[in-house]
């Protein structure tokens, strides 16, 4: 039997349900890891969306937050020490993540064309496959590889199969793993060093940091800057410091269509710690973006 509490206040049945549900997550992700799941509140709304923000903290601490407007819930939820512990890796004890361990292969033919073909990329050779996952590596300020991304395949993707959903790992959309405690940013290097220097933008993922780069690189205007993939919506003080001590300064943040009110929440939390910070409204994911849409863009 596991006891679940909520933090600071007093919650009702329907709450202490949906709580629950939010601790059968965790110990399915295990410490140090961070996941985006179905809300067990408001179940995604119509379309089912995986608006839970999900983080499971080394001391067994659950953090979570559902990013959907209409519902909001949010809290840290607690197990009663010796009933229900979360259940470690064993791999690094006094890292938040762990190393990544399983096989990378590299991309088959059809998914080289599927990627390129989805997310109109050129270059897809960072790419990599687990047995069930793709992997998407994270890079450090001078280019090396600090971690990795994995993520349940999407929709329609080669790797999209009845075995894979099978897989004890399918449920969760990201999992994220790293060699040190290094603050989990990804980096790409516009490397047309020219005079149009945009800067660092801050987007949500490594396939739209991918994406912008490659825009950057080929367009026939000359540009030089970073694209800083956040790994979600979430910027806190340690994050911030390194994008300090990386950058020019000068920040743009240009989430995912249905984060934009994370956006400017960021925004005015953390602006003053750059010469100039503002937010571009996007009316479309940059991943899914045509080139004209993203030249459009005021960055």
């Amino acid at each position: 039997m596991m006891n679940v509490f909520a933090k600071g206040k007093e919650v009702s049945d329907s709450d202490l349900q949906a709580r629950a549900v939010i601790v059968n997550m965790a110990q399915q992700m295990g410490v140090g890891q961070r996941a985006s799941q179905l809300c067990p509140a408001c179940e995604g709304g119509k379309s089912k969306e995986r608006s839970l923000s999900l983080s499971v903290e080394q001391s067994g601490m659950i953090k979570f937050y559902c990013h959907r407007s209409a519902c909001g819930f949010q809290g840290t939820a607690y197990t009663t020490p010796g009933l229900a512990p979360i259940p470690s890796t064993g791999l690094i004890t006094n890292s938040r993540y762990n190393p990544l361990t399983a096989d990378l292969h590299t991309l088959s033919k059809a998914e080289v064309a599927w990627f390129k073909t989805r997310f109109n990329l050129s270059n897809v050779s960072e790419i990599r496959r687990t047995n069930a996952r793709y992997a998407l590596p994270l890079k450090a300020p001078n280019g090396s590889v600090r971690g990795w991304i994995t993520r349940r395949p999407w929709d329609g993707s080669p790797a999209d199969t009845e075995a894979n959903r099978n897989d004890s790992q399918w449920a969760m959309k990201a999992l994220t793993y790293m060699e040190n405690d290094d603050p989990v940013l990804s980096w790409y290097q516009a490397s047309t060093a020219k005079d149009q220097d945009i800067g660092t933008v801050l987007v949500e993922d490594p396939i739209s940091a991918m994406r912008l780069i490659e825009y950057l690189n080929e367009s026939d205007d000359s540009y030089t800057g970073k694209v800083v993939a956040l790994l979600g919506t979430g910027l806190n003080a340690e994050k911030v410091a390194e994008i300090q001590r990386n950058s020019r300064h000068r920040v743009t943040i240009a989430l995912d269509k249905d984060a934009t009110g994370q956006a400017f929440a960021m925004a005015r939390k953390y602006g003053q710690a750059f010469s100039e910070c503002r937010v571009v409204v996007l009316s479309k994911d940059i991943k899914d973006s045509t080139d004209t849409e993203i030249g459009a863009l005021p960055l």
